[in-house]
């Protein structure tokens, strides 16, 4: 044991019997430690020879203070003491936020994981003004640490510094229980935000944020319109900065930027279905030591913001939320911030205030105001490089009252208000200078209010001779109007004509729907003839119309579907003829809040609850047959949604351009085809219905298959066309999101039977990396590695022996599909089966192996005989790396790995019944990885190392995210993996039981059965 000389002034204790009452502290200043007193609170738990501990406990909070994270500083500790031949006494679990130079964290003492004990550091070099509790502070010099060997990226001086304060707490039982359920209320909650010196200029950082199910790459028109209004109120006196989610390319850059900034408000635009990313984007600035001193006031805004308040309120705690139209309430908080303006006074934000939410203020600045300026154009220029779309806003609001649409609520019931056309021109102008030539107007209703203000605007732009193709959405009645009089029909003629002159080519036209009734029912105050006469008008001017259409609703009818079939194939719109489409065939009513259709739907009693995230309802169809029908064209639908709608944004940014090249139409047949596998499949499922009602269920059965191959076989030609470069799509977004999905989607797979199969796509990278880089940096030996496989990670224990049998066989069955699949890689690997128990179960799993294994090869013609030599025997040598899928209830927590072994934990849920398959494939593929790495480490160049190391880490953060085994994919960091590949044993170890991988999924034999069919096409696809 290392001991030094310790004394300590102790400022005052607490009676040790408070259990329940204030936690026992001990504040010390140090100029020798005496770790008997320091330590009084865990000597009073039991815990002897805490001088060992002092070293470790300071060590480690002087780390968290230099902004490692919890992890990694576990981590480097274990490497430390591995150095030093210590053992570690402590493990960090969290840190708490606290003031300049300070740091305060959780932890507890290995043997004594029922206490939790929490530290707090103080560098008074760093922190001028002490926190005292009492006493006073006494001058004190510095000590060192005994001689510790030396530790990757951290350098060892002295680890106490003259005038270090410590202060040590045993949690009171309340505060060890929130411990015990996750992160405390402490770091949960925001600290005060920060208050701006005077005379600073006033730093805001606007973020916006999209949602995975909706990729599309656009300037985000709504934080352009605030950061317009607010540089031109405040002028200099407002320094602002615009992110967006795909042009910083990930959650980690924006943080990395607003760290950067140092804003003093960071505004959200939260679009529906966005949550997950306002999630990180809001914990990863309250825990950034970059921003504790002063944490930015955190604003929602946007839809998510609108029809969420109270619930956003809830989430997060200690933000404002702006309802509605946000110019006002940035105005306000800026001049808030700026102590002009109190909170209260702010409009259209809500906030908590002493546990009870503050109602909104509601106030709006009119669109015609002359107070109103136009957006920014800061991002304008990138958004263009990667070929994305351009929107801009002539208008708000619609004067329809549509039964499906919030909009009125959104707008607390104002109807259609109009920018000034001159500003919108003198807009329209520096966007054309940028190099804009499609403008697209994110407008309810573009044509609406007084024609002569629509006339001025076409006008302008022939005036301006700007070359421009123009795109917004309107209503039928906007079109062709039957209360128009013979001169007002001829003035929206005249309009028509006028706008497509200024360079109009395409409508969005609300059509909805082809059955009267249903049109009745969403309140559309328009007839089919009515919707038939309008398309054929705009066709008639040189116009091509894109149709919103709503399929399915909960109260129609199979003779409405069958109108609706007839109206779309009658019109040519699902064909693509006139250059006419509808943009999603088999759309369902989204049950939005505040729509009048919710009202009817609760009538019915058909309404159910409530999604936070997306903000709609839930609800049952009235007839049955339809429910069925529309729920199983949504799963067909959806699960390749994000594709299509990437692909729908891709070809209408493409087609605008008057130049339409081979590359366009390629793509707009793909997305066409898209649509045509969901027109066809819905068809067939209403001749099925209408023929066998619901005693057709084989055949609907059979259908889904064939429709999902169909499309499998055509995601897969145009991933392999954008690979290729047979595709060109310069953002890079359509590639991404396909393999995002997966290339064999999910289309009613339950949520038991999410196994490798659509997921494999990380694995599959990760294998693909770590062959080249195995031949790459060991051609000699071609990156021998030898992969042990623990038995008795399949459960026995309570099975009857047929239960045993059926755990066995299917895991064998698992297991030589994935090594045949690994297979394809040409990895030099041999698979090794252990029990240290049981020979004979080893043996009797190898016999069924190799069974599967002779199966497989000659279902897919893959060579017998190469197959089998990779399940023995084992690679032999010094250059040979070792890999161990290990149970984790069976790792030796004092177990020694080699230097060159590794080891991935696999855990097993016994709670839940059913076939337990470990992640035998992640495990392997991580394994295989760190080998990769641990070759390049010693062959390659530094720069190539951490370039291949990086790329590593992207993907099994994407795999530890997706089986929970972090919660965000920047927990698991840079420093973490680099211990994993070259830390001593006790890292190695440290790390394999912290990412630990959870079994798969527990599924019964029908399920099983199903995922080894899906496996049939995994193998042929690669």
């Amino acid at each position: 044991m290392r001991t030094t000389a310790l004394v300590l002034v102790c400022l005052f204790t607490i009676n040790t019997a408070a259990w329940a009452q204030e936690p026992i502290s001990y504040i010390s200043v140090k100029d020798t430690l005496a770790a008997q007193s320091v330590f009084k609170p865990l000597t009073d738990e039991g815990i002897q020879d805490s001088t060992e501990l002092v070293f470790e406990l300071i060590a480690g909070a002087r780390l968290l203070l230099a902004g490692k994270s919890v992890n990694a500083v576990n981590g480097i500790l274990t490497e430390t003491y591995r150095n030093s031949n210590g053992a570690r006494r402590i493990i960090f679990l969290e840190v708490i936020p606290s003031a300049e130079g300070s740091v305060k964290a959780r932890f507890r003492v290995i043997g004594r994981e029922d206490i939790t004990f929490e530290i707090a550091y103080r560098d008074t070099q760093k922190s001028p003004t002490p926190d005292k509790k009492g006493g006073d502070d006494v001058n004190v010099a510095a000590a060192g640490l005994p001689e510790i060997a030396p530790v990757r990226k951290l350098t060892y001086e002295n680890v106490f510094q003259e005038h270090d304060i410590i202060t040590l707490t045993r949690l009171t039982s309340l505060e060890q229980e929130s411990v015990k359920n996750g992160m405390s209320e402490k770091v949960r909650k925001a600290r005060t935000p920060h208050t701006q010196p005077e005379g600073d200029a006033t730093r805001v950082s606007l973020v916006s944020l999209h949602s995975p199910q909706h990729p599309a790459f656009a300037n985000p028109l709504g934080i352009e319109l605030l950061a317009g209004q607010l540089r031109s109120t405040f002028k200099d006196d407002c320094k602002i900065s615009l992110m967006d989610m795909y042009l910083e390319g990930s959650i980690d850059a924006i943080v990395r930027k607003i760290e950067s900034e140092r804003p003093h408000i960071v505004g959200l635009s939260c679009q529906l279905g966005s949550l997950v990313y306002a999630d990180r984007v809001i914990d990863r600035i309250r825990s950034s030591p970059a921003l504790k001193d002063n944490l930015p006031l955190i604003v929602l805004g946007n839809t998510m913001a609108t029809f969420s308040s109270e619930a956003l309120l809830e989430r997060y705690q200690d933000v404002i939320v702006v309802v509605g139209e946000g110019e006002l309430a940035m105005e306000g908080l800026v001049k808030h911030i700026r102590n002009r303006m109190p909170l209260q006074e702010v409009p259209r934000i809500t906030y908590k205030k002493d546990g009870q939410i503050v109602p909104p203020k509601k106030e709006f600045l009119p669109l015609s105001h002359g107070r109103r300026a136009s957006p920014v154009t800061d991002l304008i220029p990138q958004i263009l490089e990667r070929g994305g779309k351009i929107w801009l806003m002539s208008s708000l609001g619609c004067p329809g009252g549509c039964s499906f649409c919030s909009l009125r609520y959104l707008r607390d019931g104002k109807g259609w208000d109009g920018v000034d056309v001159d500003l919108l021109l003198e807009h329209v102008n520096k966007l054309y200078t940028l190099g804009v030539r499609e403008l697209r107007f994110a407008d309810d209703c573009f044509i609406s209010g007084d024609l002569k203000r629509i006339q001025k605007f076409a006008q302008g732009i022939i005036d301006m001779k700007l070359d421009v193709n123009i795109e917004f959405s309107t209503r039928a009645d906007s079109v062709i109007n039957k209360q128009d009089t013979a001169k007002q029909a001829d003035e929206r003629r005249r309009t028509l004509k006028l706008l497509h002159k200024a360079g109009l080519r395409e409508v969005y036209l609300g059509i909805e729907s082809g059955s009267d009734s249903q049109l009745y029912r969403y309140n559309k105050l328009v007839s089919v003839d009515n919707n038939i006469k309008a398309l054929e008008e705009l066709n008639g001017l040189g116009i091509r119309v894109a149709a919103g259409f709503i399929m399915f609703d909960p109260l129609m009818t199979i003779e409405e579907i069958r109108k609706n079939i007839e109206f779309l194939e009658g019109t040519g719109l699902i064909f693509g003829a006139k250059g006419n489409f509808v943009t999603n065939p088999v759309n369902e009513y989204r049950a939005q809040e505040g729509s009048p259709y919710v009202k009817m739907l609760l009538k019915e009693g058909l309404l159910g609850e409530k999604d936070p995230d997306y903000l709609v309802y839930a609800y049952r169809y009235k007839y049955p047959e339809v429910g069925e029908i529309a729920r199983l064209c949504q799963e067909y639908k959806n699960a390749t949604f994000p594709v299509k709608y990437c692909l729908m944004n891709i070809v209408s940014a493409l087609v605008m351009k008057k130049n339409i090249t081979e590359n366009t139409r390629l793509l707009e047949s793909y997305l066409q085809r898209m649509k045509l596998f969901e027109w066809e499949f819905l068809k067939c499922l209403v001749s099925i219905y209408e023929k066998d009602g619901r005693d057709g269920a084989e055949e609907i059965k059979r259908l889904q298959e064939d429709f999902i191959q169909q499309r499998r076989a055509m995601l897969e030609e145009m991933l392999v066309g954008l690979e290729r470069g047979g595709i060109i799509e310069e953002s890079g977004l359509l590639a991404k999101t396909i393999e995002e999905i997966g290339i064999l989607p999910r289309a009613s797979m339950e949520t038991e039977m999410q196994l490798l199969i659509a997921e494999n796509r990380d694995e599959k990278m990760l294998l693909s990396r770590s062959k080249r880089y195995l031949d790459a940096k060991a051609p000699v030996t071609n990156g021998r590695v030898n992969i042990h496989i623990d038995l008795s990670v399949i459960p026995r224990e309570g099975l009857s022996q047929r239960e045993q049998d059926n755990e066995l066989v299917q895991n064998m069955e698992t297991l030589a599909r994935m090594i045949a699949w690994q297979g394809m890689f040409g990895l030099n690997v041999r698979y090794i089966f252990e029990h240290d128990t049981d020979r004979t179960y080893r043996d009797r799993a190898a016999e069924i192996l190799i069974e599967r294994l002779v199966s497989i090869a000659r279902l897919h013609g893959i060579d017998q005989q190469e197959l089998l030599l990779r399940i023995g025997p084992a690679h032999i040598g010094s250059d040979v790396i070792e890999v161990r899928l290990k149970n984790f209830d069976n790792i030796d927590k004092a177990a020694t790995l080699r230097d060159r072994e590794y080891m991935v934990a696999l855990k097993d849920n016994k709670e839940i019944a059913g076939v337990s398959i470990p992640n035998y494939t992640a495990a392997t593929s991580i394994g295989l990885s760190m080998a990769a790495l641990r070759v390049g480490k010693e062959n390659a160049a530094k720069e190539e190392y951490e370039r291949t190391r990086g790329r590593i880490l992207r993907i099994m953060r994407s795999i530890y995210k997706r089986n929970n085994v972090i919660e965000n994919e920047d927990d698991f960091t840079e420093d973490e993996l680099e211990l994993m590949v070259t830390g001593g044993s006790n890292t190695k170890l440290f790390y394999t039981l912290m990412y630990a991988l959870p079994p798969v999924a527990k599924v019964s034999m029908e399920a099983i059965n199903e995922y080894h069919e899906r496996m049939q096409f995994l193998l042929q696809a690669v």
